[in-house]
C-alpha cells in the first residue's frame, strides 16, 4: 500500500501558478500564448506521470477538475474585463465627438455670428444688425460695428477652443483613469479565484493523502507566497489619494502622469499631496 504523506507531482502552489499561466490563451500577445502553450504541456506530464500511482493519480485528477472549474471562472471575469474596456471605449468615443463637435465651432466665428438672431451675413437684401439699428447710413459706425462684432466672435472662438480643448485631454485622462478600474477589479477577482482554488486543492489533498500540503500553520504563508508571486507589480501604481481627487476634481492632465506613476517623492512635491512632505 501506498504510504506517501503528500503529492510530489502537484502541491496546490504550483497548481495555481500552473493555472494562472494557462489563463495566457486568453490573450493575443506572442510570448502569453508560449506560456499558456507550456503549462498544458506541463500539465499533460504531471498526467501522464501520476499513472500507476494510486494516490498521485487520484490527487491529480481531482485537482486538475478543480482547476478546470477555476480556469472557466477566470475566462469569464476575463471577458467581462473586456467588455468593461469595449463599452468605456464607445462611451467616451459618444464625448469625444461632441468635443470635437464644439471645436470645429469654434474655430468658425462666422457660425457664431450665424447664430445670432436676425442676422444674415451677406445675401443681397438681407437684414442686418447694422440697418436695423439705423447705421448703414453712417458707414463709419457701420464698420466699427462690424470690427466689435468680428473682435467679440474671435474672442467667443478663442474662449471655445481652449476649453474644449482641455476638456479632450481630460476625457483622455478620465478613460485611462477608468480602464486602471475595471482592470484591478479584473485582478481583485482573478486573486479571489485563486485563493478559493488554493483551498480546494488542499481539502482534495487532505481527503486523498490525509492531510493538507503543507502542515496547517504553512497554508497561509505558502498561499500568499503564490499569489504575490503572480501578481506582484502587475497592478496600476496609483498614488494613494487618487480616488478621491479624481472625484473632487483636483486632477488635471498636467498633474496626471505623476498621479499614475509618479514616484514618491514625485507625489509628495504635488500641490494636492495629504501627508507629510
Amino acid at each position: 500500500m501506498n504510504n506517501k504523506a503528500h503529492t510530489y507531482l502537484l502541491p496546490p502552489d504550483t497548481a495555481v501558478r500552473i493555472l494562472w499561466a494557462r489563463t495566457g490563451s486568453f490573450s493575443s500577445d506572442p510570448h502569453s500564448q508560449i506560456s499558456a502553450g507550456q503549462a498544458e504541456l506541463a500539465s499533460k506530464e504531471i498526467r501522464q506521470r501520476a499513472e500507476g500511482d494510486e494516490l498521485e493519480e487520484s490527487y491529480v485528477i481531482s485537482a486538475f477538475a478543480a482547476m478546470d472549474a477555476c480556469y472557466r471562472n477566470l475566462d469569464i471575469i476575463h471577458k467581462k474585463r473586456n467588455q468593461d474596456f469595449e463599452q468605456n471605449r464607445k462611451l467616451r468615443n459618444a464625448y469625444f465627438e461632441t468635443v470635437k463637435e464644439n471645436l470645429e465651432f469654434g474655430t468658425k466665428a462666422k457660425d457664431f455670428l450665424k447664430s445670432l438672431p436676425a442676422v444674415t451675413i451677406g445675401g443681397a437684401g438681407g437684414l442686418t444688425i447694422a440697418e436695423a439699428l439705423g447705421l448703414s447710413a453712417r458707414p463709419v459706425w457701420s464698420w466699427v460695428f462690424a470690427l466689435g462684432l468680428a473682435s467679440a466672435g474671435y474672442l467667443f472662438n478663442l474662449l471655445i477652443v481652449r476649453l474644449m480643448r482641455k476638456k479632450k485631454q481630460m476625457l483622455y485622462v478620465l478613460q485611462d483613469y477608468e480602464r486602471g478600474k475595471y482592470y484591478n477589479q479584473y485582478v481583485d477577482r482573478a486573486i479571489s479565484l485563486l485563493s478559493s482554488l488554493y483551498a480546494d486543492l488542499n481539502r482534495v489533498h487532505r481527503n486523498v493523502f490525509g492531510q493538507n500540503y503543507p502542515r496547517e500553520e504553512e497554508i497561509e504563508t505558502r498561499e500568499r507566497g503564490a499569489l504575490e508571486g503572480i501578481f506582484d507589480g502587475i497592478r496600476p501604481s496609483y498614488c494613494p489619494h487618487i480616488h478621491r481627487h479624481m472625484q473632487g476634481g483636483k486632477v488635471t492632465p498636467d498633474l496626471w502622469p505623476t498621479c499614475e506613476v509618479g514616484s514618491l517623492e514625485e507625489r509628495k512635491s504635488c500641490s494636492n499631496w495629504e501627508g507629510e512632505r
